[in-house]
Formats: structure tokens, C-alpha cells, sequence
């Protein structure tokens, strides 16, 4: 796992690439994982860095920030801003959080149409089993 960020920010940002199967197709996950409090503050120069993970990584996004401390509005402005930066490279990703009210913005905040908010790692199997047969029946 790669690591960005210093724990005396009260913020890491760790990456790593999955494989999961769904069907006969292998699916490569790049998943991002936040934890701590995300603001502003602990966010500065992240946005770069972060860039520099999506370009050299490839997969189906994967931003978890279940062990974000702070799912308030703080964060919300916060993230809407890293969510510009992935934006530029993905349309379509995943983000996981087990919390109701974020899980609820992402579904209704028009920016994030092809972003699919999840409660875990099964819901995204779930989620990928359609594009597998798709997958299937186009060869």
C-alpha cells in the first residue's frame, strides 16, 4: 500500500489494487482509502498527489471513507473538491461509506450521476454483475 499524507494532519490516504471476479470477468479495482478528518486544512496539496495515483493507476475506482472521522458538512465541501480532481479521469466510480445522510448526497448531488454509492465490497460485486454479462455476450 502506498500512503500519502501525515497522521499528525489527522489524515491518510492509502491505495491499492484489487481483483475481483464476477461471472467469467476480472474486474481490477483501484481503491482509495481515506481515514481521519477531511477538510480543508488536511486536504491541502492532497489533490495533486491524488492526481498523480489515478494516472499511474488503473482499475474501477474505489473511494472508501468509512474510517473518515468527520462525514459532516465540513467534509462534504471538502471532498466535493478532491471529487472535481477524479472527475477529470473517471466518470463512473464507486464510494463506499456505511453513513445514511452521505450515502443520500452522493445519490442526489447532480455532479455525481455515474457514481454509485455503496455499503461495501459486496454491493459493488453486486453492481458489476450486470456489466459482466454485457461483457459476456459482446465476444
Amino acid at each position: 500500500m502506498g500512503e500519502l499524507g501525515k497522521m499528525n494532519q489527522a489524515i491518510a490516504i492509502e491505495h491499492q489494487s484489487k481483483e475481483i471476479q464476477i461471472n467469467t470477468i476480472r474486474y481490477k479495482l483501484l481503491v482509495i482509502e481515506f481515514t481521519g478528518i477531511v477538510n480543508y486544512e488536511t486536504l491541502k496539496g492532497m489533490s495533486v498527489k491524488l492526481s498523480s495515483i489515478l494516472y499511474e493507476m488503473e482499475g474501477i475506482l474505489v473511494l472508501d471513507i468509512r474510517k473518515v472521522t468527520n462525514l459532516n458538512s465540513e467534509f462534504v465541501r471538502a471532498f466535493t473538491g478532491i471529487l472535481y480532481v477524479i472527475s477529470e479521469r473517471f466518470t463512473r466510480y464507486f464510494i463506499i461509506t456505511e453513513d445514511q445522510k452521505i450515502y443520500n448526497w452522493i445519490m442526489n448531488y447532480n455532479q455525481l450521476q455515474d457514481v454509485k454509492p455503496v455499503m461495501n465490497f459486496n454491493e459493488i460485486g453486486k453492481a458489476l454483475e450486470l456489466d459482466s454479462l454485457i461483457q459476456q455476450f459482446e465476444f
